[in-house]
């Protein structure tokens, strides 16, 4: 019994752990973001490069490559429905 909530503990450190490093440098960026100033009306919208892709099964892909931080972002939309 010992050993399953020794390895059961061990588990929940090692996912704790890996949630706070995927996440340090987002909130990092983001405190920083917060201290700037708003932007003016009329400023210029900065463009973004990307790339987009159409699979053969309908899936559409929209890749943008920024290293500036060592983070990977996926972000899954869906449309469904009439």
């Amino acid at each position: 019994m010992n050993r399953l909530r020794n390895h059961v503990l061990s588990r929940a450190l090692l996912s704790l752990s890996m949630i706070l490093l995927s996440f340090g440098p987002v909130l990092a960026q983001a405190t920083g973001v917060s201290q700037r100033s708003a932007p003016q009306a009329g400023a210029p919208v900065p463009k973004v490069e990307f790339e987009k892709y159409s699979l053969p099964n309908g899936l559409q892909v929209i890749l943008h490559v920024d290293r500036k931080l060592p983070v990977v972002h996926v972000n899954q939309w869906y449309h469904v429905g009439s």
